[in-house]
């Protein structure tokens, strides 16, 4: 049996978890062992049965302030913390003795976190018979802020990598759309379409998608979620279709937070507060329409689902990345993007109206079976690496 050892540290949201374990799900299908190495706030729930959990010492960010790494009491991180990490990510690697060594996001990103990751790299290659390296990336990514840095992570991928996973259709997008100049690792980009986990209920025909509208924004406390949690009340209640919206809330606080939206007017008639759960996805495949932010997860569950959305983009900290995938995906299917600064329940309730009305944008076909492209590329280039000793 082969093992790959996937070492992942969501920050904020749990989205980059969330695709590693539908990542590792496919691989289990195809008889791999999996272990998933994760250094974010615990979140065992988001894994499939069967995989191996090894949980780091756990950071996350507040806010959108991704300068400052905060361990579970929210106090910032120091050096014996960051070297705990990376001795116990050197210990799994050690450990585990996988054939195939991937890292999700870096060297695209989390910089702050290349102690471990860069340990991880050194000890891969030390490794006899070396396991096969690669890079995980989604479809857009957040640009470099300097050349400098857009170097670094070039070299590193051009030197330390044996491939790169860009989990996107590249007949939607490409990565030197959102990347200045890949030349230095072209040769190692591997597309392997969008991974969607497709696990929920089958997508409801349009006549007759009879659920609640629903309204996501993932977790935390940024000011962009609260006014779209609070405009989309207003909105519910000014919907003269009468339809009823279910607003999910996810995060710390989820519970006081849902508390205080159901003491609203017009709650429990208009529309339900709750704190997100496993039933989400069936919940998508019933729903008339979504209202929400554009990652990259939340993208993926709509097209299996079907179902259109209206897209308010999280751009606090200058972040671009949403905002550049929601105006991709509005090419490509019924699909709205308002911001979140200029927001309004009549923006809402207007968009709405567009993307479920008769003249909207239809769905294109794009490939969102990338987790097993993923494991069908992983063993072509772990019989090229064998091949090559």
């Amino acid at each position: 049996m082969k093992t790959i050892l996937f070492a992942v540290t969501h920050l904020l949201g749990t989205g980059h978890l969330s695709r590693i374990s539908t990542l590792g799900q496919a691989y289990m299908a195809r008889g791999w062992r999996v272990v998933i190495v994760s250094g974010g706030r615990p979140a065992p729930h988001l894994l499939r049965p069967g995989m191996e959990l090894i949980q780091l010492p756990p950071v996350s960010v507040e806010g959108a302030d991704y300068k400052r790494l905060l361990d579970s009491d929210g106090v910032v991180i120091d050096m014996a913390y960051r070297e705990a990490r990376r001795d116990r990510i050197l210990e799994a690697l050690r450990a585990t003795a996988p054939d195939v060594v991937v890292t999700e996001l870096y060297p695209f990103g989390r910089q702050l976190l290349r102690l471990e990751f860069d340990a991880l790299l050194d000890a891969a290659h030390a490794m006899r018979p070396k396991p096969l390296v690669l890079a995980s990336s989604r479809d857009i990514l957040e640009p470099p802020r300097t050349l400098e840095k857009a170097h670094k992570t070039e070299e590193r991928l051009a030197n330390r990598y044996d491939g790169v996973l860009v989990h996107a259709d590249p007949t939607i997008v490409r990565l030197e759309a959102s990347w200045p100049d890949i030349t230095p690792f072209a040769d190692k980009l591997q597309y392997t379409g969008y991974v969607a986990a497709q696990d929920g209920a089958a997508a409801t025909p349009d006549d007759q998608r009879t659920g609640d509208i629903l309204v996501t924004a993932g977790g935390g406390d940024l000011g962009a979620r609260l006014r779209l949690f609070e405009q989309a009340t207003e909105a519910a209640i000014a919907d003269t279709q009468q339809r009823r919206w279910r607003i999910l809330v996810g995060g710390g606080g989820a519970e006081e937070r849902v508390t205080t939206l159901m003491a609203r007017p017009g709650a429990g008639e208009r529309f339900i507060a709750e704190k997100v759960h496993a039933g989400f996805r069936d919940l998508l495949a019933q729903a008339p329409a979504l209202v929400g932010q554009s990652g990259y997860n939340t993208a993926m569950d709509l097209l299996v689902a079907r179902c259109p959305a209206v897209f308010c983009p999280f751009e606090d900290g200058g972040e671009t990345e949403q905002l550049a995938r929601a105006r991709l995906w509005a090419k490509h299917g019924p699909f709205e993007v308002t911001r979140s600064e200029e927001l309004t329940a009549d923006d809402l309730l207007a968009a709405l109206a567009r993307v479920t009305g008769p003249n909207r944008v239809a769905f294109s076909p794009i490939d969102i079976d990338g987790a097993t492209h993923s494991v069908e590329i992983t063993e072509t280039l772990v019989q090229r690496l064998k091949d090559a000793r």
